[in-house]
């Protein structure tokens, strides 16, 4: 049991180094609906804008931008991907944030949005919490950071209920293991979950878009077809078992198979085959595939 309680006369309390956390999103009508951990989100991401400050990371307009992987979140809020890439979208959706894809191997680049706040019956930018920030807080951010800039307006941090209970529905029929034609008869709600998880909106205005298309089609035909099976690598697979499969696809399993299509230097007789062995094995063979190459890579340096 921890008896490290504070009393009067302790100072240690101010001792230690705190995360930003602006009252405005407590009190401002436009940010109290939103989820405490994207509060807390934001809050690391402020928190990020002083070391690119400090290392002098902005674009060519003079808009500081922040790296912080998806799995530095992961680590520091204790959530999984898909919870953590909803916070993301939670922040674009209030207009906070706005991500910009590198391409394959990079690290997205995170510009983060002044807050703002009403006033007379207008909003304007707030500067007085970003302008007070002390040693262990987020440097004042530049005037040139783009407050302009076009996000993506959808707030999908609440799905919308049909879509949630449809996915609820077909997941049951899922792990019945049972095949019917109800368990395809709501594939475009289907289709639009597996398109949540993968952060599709980013992807398809990626570098390699048009793979990322492709790909999304054959996700799509795995729900709209009526064979009870497919093959998936020479075994034929129950085709809700498949469907599961794709349900569970994230961001880093499309851009994964991506990598491997881009780098396959062996003739493929059938592309459309391969893409669906490729997207149901993704799940279980990107972590040893990504060790491998860093394995490889290590031995190249000694």
């Amino acid at each position: 049991m921890n008896d490290n309680f504070f009393n009067l006369n302790d100072t240690q309390a101010d001792t230690h180094t705190f995360k930003k956390l602006p009252n405005e999103l407590f009190t401002n009508e436009k940010y109290i609906p939103m989820s405490p951990l994207s509060k807390l989100l934001y809050a690391l991401l402020l928190d990020r804008m002083g070391i690119s400050i400090m290392n002098n990371w902005s674009d060519h307009n003079g808009r500081v931008y922040i790296y912080y992987t998806v799995g530095e979140i992961q680590e520091q809020l204790g959530c999984c991907f898909n919870k953590v890439s909803k916070l993301l979208k939670e922040l674009e959706g209030a207009d906070l944030i706005v991500r910009k894809r590198q391409g394959l191997g990079k690290p997205n680049l995170i510009y983060v949005k002044r807050l703002c706040y009403t006033s007379n019956g207008s909003v304007r930018t707030l500067k007085k919490d970003t302008s007070r920030a002390s040693q262990n807080e987020a440097p004042k951010l530049s005037k040139t950071q783009g407050n302009n800039t076009k996000v993506n307006k959808n707030d999908n941090s609440n799905t919308d209920p049909s879509i949630r209970d449809v996915y609820e529905e077909m997941m049951d029929i899922m792990e019945d293991n049972s095949f019917s034609d109800k368990s395809i008869a709501n594939t475009g709600a289907m289709l639009e979950r597996v398109k949540e998880n993968i952060d599709y909106d980013i992807l398809a205005k990626g570098d390699n878009g048009e793979f990322v298309e492709e790909l999304v089609s054959i996700i799509e035909n795995v729900f709209n077809g009526s064979a009870k099976a497919l093959r998936i690598g020479g075994d034929s697979i129950p085709r809700c078992q498949v469907q599961r499969r794709m349900l569970s696809l994230n961001e880093a399993h499309i851009e994964y198979v991506v990598e491997r299509i881009i780098n396959n230097t062996s003739h493929i007789k059938n592309i459309q085959a391969y893409m669906l062995t490729m997207l149901y094995n993704a799940p279980s063979t990107m972590n040893s595939y990504y060790m491998a190459q860093v394995g490889y890579d290590m031995r190249d340096t000694i």
